[in-house]
């Protein structure tokens, strides 16, 4: 499956921040991210997830955490900037 698109990156404003990864080496292709949340994950050619976005939107920051949550590998990791 070809990638959608490439981690966004960018400015930093005043607002908070969270960064925003999933280290390959964790994910265990359970499927929930990407299934849950398209719009912040992808499926990748190994059937695993692949992050879209590097830092999280404001307006996703909420999903972001509940896909941290649902992943049973623990794979997804979001932290405050």
């Amino acid at each position: 499956m070809k990638s959608r698109r490439r981690p966004e990156s960018g400015p930093r404003s005043g607002r908070r921040h969270e960064n925003f990864h999933q280290p390959p080496d964790k994910c265990t292709g359970q499927k929930r991210c990407f299934n849950l949340y398209p719009e912040l994950f992808e499926e990748a050619e190994d059937g695993k997830g692949r992050v879209l976005v590097a830092i999280v939107p404001e307006d996703e920051q909420v999903n972001a955490q509940s896909a941290a949550n649902a992943c049973p590998s623990a794979a997804i990791e979001v932290d405050d900037d």
